[in-house]
This record gives structure tokens, sequence and C-alpha cells, in this order.
């Protein structure tokens, strides 16, 4: 976890060109320095994707002539943006009759009013996204049996929300895992709420069978261990995301080269998308899990909690299967198994075909009018 610090975040005004979530998330802002009223010159910056899309839902991201923005760094890396209400025809400073008055962005208004005096109380972290602390009134909630994960809640500041009129606080939910030695790591606050964990897929279990088979009072993370499980899509996204954060030792729990042989290909990431969804990589949900917020407990900078963010959003919602959602019984009907399906030699096959390619020359034929030169 990385400790807020309110002193590491920095204001500037920028002449905002263009928003991408292009390269990892880029900004275009006008290099004024160098520029010109006849030739404009620009400058590319990178920027978290996710104030890229928060910006995007209220906000244009193209504009033809730059326009004036409030942009929130912590400790270098973008967290908060705010064009002028005005438009392009917004102005750092006006002349008024009663002198010069300058715009002061609600990203201020909320960093010097609210987020200064409230994180000046209690211990504060930071994991790119929010700004949170740790209610001490709330006891944890067992999400195994063992008791090895654990919820805990959190009051949360959204830092993209900076940009609006006021800024309040909103519960959200942190992940402790215990280690075999002893030691007590949590992750960042992803989630509003664990029920949202998993729950699609749930979702598609579709019989009354199958949801009294997983049993409501089951622990939360024993449940989609034993029905849900990771898949091929995560393991390629966590190999990319991971290595650019964490290094090439970060992913050795993904066992790559086994799925290379398994899958019978060196290229996993050009595998049909309808393997990558349903194949799953021989790794337990709560390991992966535990991998996962064990990775928070290694020197942590801004980038690699926000990725470390991602990783876990994603093993939640899209990065995971259900187990039996290929098995036999489920595709074969009742009292049917491999046997009941038909069998055809290579020589049979080429016929069947020949066979089709006859009958469909001759429904065309058939369906061909053909009319004489001189019909009106």
């Amino acid at each position: 976890m990385i400790k807020f610090d309110i002193s590491k975040i920095e204001i500037k005004n920028v002449y905002l060109k263009l928003l991408t979530c292009s390269s990892g998330g880029t900004m275009r802002i006008l290099d004024v320095a160098n520029s010109t009223d006849e030739d404009e010159k620009f400058i590319n910056m990178p920027i978290p994707t996710h104030v890229v899309n928060s910006f995007k839902q209220t906000h244009m991201t193209k504009y033809i002539k730059p326009i004036l923005t409030s942009v929130c760094y912590y400790d270098g890396t973008i967290i908060a943006l705010q064009p002028h209400p005005n438009g392009n025809l917004g102005q750092e400073k006006v002349e008024t009759l009663f002198g010069t008055r300058y715009w002061r962005s609600s990203i201020t208004e909320n960093v010097e009013g609210t987020l200064r005096k409230e994180t000046a109380m209690d211990d504060w972290y930071i994991d790119g996204c929010v700004a949170y602390r740790f209610d001490r009134k709330k006891k944890p909630t067992n999400l195994t049996k063992d008791g090895k994960f654990q919820a805990l809640e959190v009051t949360a500041y959204r830092l993209t929300d900076l940009a609006f009129r006021t800024i309040d606080t909103a519960p959200r939910t942190c992940i402790a895992f215990i280690a075999a030695n002893g030691q007590n790591i949590i992750s960042p606050p992803v989630w509003r709420s664990l029920g949202t964990v998993g729950a699609k897929k749930m979702e598609d279990l579709g019989s009354d069978d199958d949801a009294i088979v997983l049993g409501m009072d089951e622990h939360t993370f024993d449940k989609i261990d034993r029905v849900l499980a990771p898949n091929l899509n995560f393991a390629l996204h966590a190999s990319k995301v991971l290595i650019e954060n964490f290094g090439y030792d970060a992913i050795e729990p993904l066992r790559l080269d086994d799925l290379m042989v398994n899958l019978k290909t060196v290229n996993l990431p050009k595998i049909d998308q309808s393997i990558k969804n349903t194949h799953e990589i021989g790794l337990k949900f709560t390991h992966a899990m535990a991998w996962l917020i064990g990775l928070g407990a290694r020197e942590m900078t801004l980038q690699s909690s926000t990725a470390l963010r991602s990783m876990l959003r994603y093993i939640t919602t899209r990065g995971i299967v259900h187990k039996h959602a290929l098995a036999k019984d489920s595709v074969f009907r009742k009292d049917m198994d491999m046997s009941s399906v038909g069998l055809m030699t290579p020589e049979g096959i080429k016929e069947a075909d020949k066979q089709r390619e006859r009958d469909l020359f001759a429904e065309t034929i058939l369906e061909t009018v053909w009319l004489p030169r001189n019909a009106a």
C-alpha cells in the first residue's frame, strides 16, 4: 500500500487538444513555449486510461482549438482533469472592474478545501484511482472457511471526482490475504461490493439444480473456487500487464510454457477467442487472487498499483470461466455419451462433401429462371 501524501499533489493549467486511450492513454497538449499563432506545436503526455474514460463521460476528447484545462498530478502521474466551463473561450485570467480574476478550478477547490483537511486525520492511502482509509469500527468478513481471505471496508474518495463541484466519500472493499508465514497483505479497494465478484458467471449457471448445489451458506470465495476458474484470457492479459510493471519473474505462476505444450502452440495470443474464454489454465481462483494480492507486498509505484487494480478487477469479471460449462454432462443429452456420436471414415467424409456439392448445384439450376431473348 502507498501512503497518501498531500504534498505530492500538483495542479497545472494546460491547453488540451486531444485525449485517447491509445498507447496506454495519451494526452496531447499545446506546447506554449514553442508555438506561434501561425504554427502550433504539441506535446504528447501519458495519462491513465481510467482518467480518460472518466473525462469522456461528460466532455469531448478532441478539440479544433485547444481548451484550457486544469490537470491534477500525484507524484507526477495524472489523477484528474477539468476543462474550463467556457470551453475554448475560457481564459486563465480575466481583467474585470475589480481587477484581475484568475480561474480557480473545482480541482483546486476540492484539494485545498476538502482533501487537505480530511487526509490530515488518520492514515490515508492511494492506489492511483482512489484515496482511502480503513474503517476501524467495522470488523472484517471472512470470504473463505479457513479465514485466509477477508473483506475489509474502507472509506474512499474517487480521485477523478475532484473535477466535480463537490467531492464525497463512498464505501469500498479491500481483500486481505493472510499468507502462510503470517504476513497480512491487503489489496487496493477495487470493489464497491464483493457481491459483484463472479456474479455474471454465477448467473449463467441456468438451472435451479445448479443454484441448489452452490449452497446459500457457503463462503463467497469457496463457492467461486468450486464453480469458477481463471481462463486463458486472464493468463494472456496478466502476462502483458504484470511484466511491464513487476518484471518477468512475476508471471511464473501462470506456467505459460505448460499452456503452450497443452494447446500445441507457441503463439497463445493467436488462439481462437472462444478457446481463450473457455480454457482453464490449471490455476485455482483463490490461488490466483493470493498471487495477485501478494504482488502488492513488493515496492509499489502508482503505475504498478494501478496495474494491480486492473488485474484484480479483470479476474473477478471477464477472466474466469464456469468449470462445468464444457463438461460431458452439459454437452450431451440425458443418457447420451461419446459413443452416441456417429463416426465416419475419411473416404465417407469426402463422399458426403461431394454429394452436398451436387445437391447444391442441382438446387441452383432448379431455382434459375430462363427468359426468351425476345420476351417483353
